[in-house]
Order: structure tokens, then C-alpha cells, then sequence
């Protein structure tokens, strides 16, 4: 029996990762003709291991820190991608913020996941001890994220931008793969590529919790890919 405990403020649903969420359990349940799956709404935490946490990052970061000591490290763009120009398409760095100069750059925190990121200007107040990932500007006509789970791309949707003008799924499968050949790949995480001047560049990855789903609604696999996540984190990291 698998259960998850999905967010509400003031009773109501307010992602949309947790009402697709609730389709998937209803209809896997359906199909199986039992209930193998079973959820609950709440404004807070359960206190109890069992109910898996689908929320915010506050919401599931605090269940992480509760019963496992600790919360992932945000995958961001991993450092086998800065040399792969065929894959950014741009110069990407990670520098601490005593290093970085006021010149047009796109910042984003690497400590947190969805950490702040803002154009750099003079006004910026960065800490100089802390490392950022520096990207050089590209003139992005659309956004999309592509949905992995069990080392296949099951799920690719637009969320900002020009949604006919489509990424080039080759170079996605491009940088799947390369992800893939690296240590503790998350069974289930997406894949953020943008589309600029013809050419589809990675923008970054994110663990499969708390992120968009923009209309992804794999009905069969969503409940599994939430729950698998959580199974590989707490064997993969030997929590």
C-alpha cells in the first residue's frame, strides 16, 4: 500500500502536482479494481514515515530533515555538462559571489532548491563566500520540461515561450544520457531545455518533488514516479 500525504492551504489543493496526483491514484486504483493507493489532504505534516509528503519544498523539505537528518542537494546543471557546448550552448559556471563582476549574467543559488535567481547588476548583493551558477544570457523563445523516469523521457511539456516552436528531442536524449553515465541518478527527475536562435540548450534538472507539472498527467506512472523517488533517495543515500 503506498500513501501520501498531499498539501492544502486553508483545505484547498494549491499545486498542480497534487491534484494530478489524486487523478493518478484514482485511476490506478480504478484499474486495478482495489485500492492500492490511498492519500490524504492536509494543511500540515502527518506526523508519520508512512505518508509520503507532496507539497511545497518547505512542505517535503521539512518531512526530509524530520525523518532523514538532511534534503538533496539540487542537481542544477551537473559538472559534466560545462565542457558539452553542444548541450548549454553558452558559458556556464559555478563561482563564489566575490568572483563574479557586474557584467550581464544570469545568477542563480546552488544551496537550495528553487533558489533565487535574478540578472546581475551593480545593485546585486551577493555572498561573497557562497557559490552561485553564472550562465551567459541567451535570447530563449521557449521553455519546456521534459519529464524522466526509469532512465526514459516519459513526458515533455511547454511552460513558457512559443509552445510550436519545439526542442529538438535528440538533444534531449543527448543529455539524458550523459546524466545517466554519471553516480546517484535520481530515478524519477526533470529536465529543463530552452530553445534559442534553432538550438535546444539544458537550463537544468530538478529532483522529482515539488516542481511543475504544466499539464503532464501520465495517469499510470505518476503516483509510481513520486513514490520511486523518495524509495531512492532513502537507499541511495543510505539514510
Amino acid at each position: 500500500m503506498l500513501s501520501f500525504q498531499i498539501q492544502t492551504i486553508d483545505n484547498q489543493m494549491v499545486h498542480d502536482f497534487g491534484f494530478t496526483l489524486t487523478e493518478s491514484i484514482r485511476y490506478v486504483n480504478w484499474l486495478r479494481d482495489t485500492k492500492t493507493i490511498e492519500y490524504k489532504l492536509t494543511d500540515d505534516l502527518i506526523d508519520d514515515i508512512v505518508y509520503l509528503p507532496i507539497g511545497s519544498v518547505e512542505f517535503v523539505e521539512t518531512w526530509l530533515s524530520k525523518y532523514y537528518n538532511k534534503v538533496p542537494e539540487p542537481l542544477n546543471i551537473p559538472i559534466e555538462f560545462l565542457k558539452r557546448k553542444d548541450l548549454l550552448n553558452r558559458r556556464v559556471l559555478y563561482l563564489k559571489g566575490s568572483q563574479i563582476d557586474s557584467r550581464p549574467c544570469f545568477i542563480k543559488e546552488t544551496d537550495k532548491t528553487k533558489g533565487e535567481t535574478f540578472l546581475n547588476s551593480d545593485n546585486i548583493k551577493l555572498n561573497p563566500d557562497s557559490y552561485y551558477m553564472i550562465s551567459e544570457l541567451l535570447d530563449i523563445e521557449s521553455e519546456w520540461r521534459g519529464f524522466v523516469y526509469n532512465k526514459k523521457l516519459v513526458g515533455l511539456q511547454n511552460y513558457s515561450g512559443d509552445f510550436t516552436n519545439f526542442p529538438n528531442v535528440k538533444a534531449i536524449y543527448k543529455m539524458i544520457d550523459l546524466f545517466e553515465s554519471t553516480d546517484d541518478v535520481p530515478i524519477a527527475y526533470t529536465i529543463d531545455v530552452c530553445i534559442s536562435g534553432n538550438r535546444t540548450s539544458l537550463i537544468e534538472l530538478h529532483h522529482f518533488y515539488s516542481c511543475g507539472l504544466y499539464g503532464f498527467a501520465d495517469l499510470n506512472n505518476l503516483a509510481y514516479m513520486n513514490a520511486h523517488w523518495f524509495h531512492w533517495y532513502r537507499l541511495c543515500k543510505r539514510l
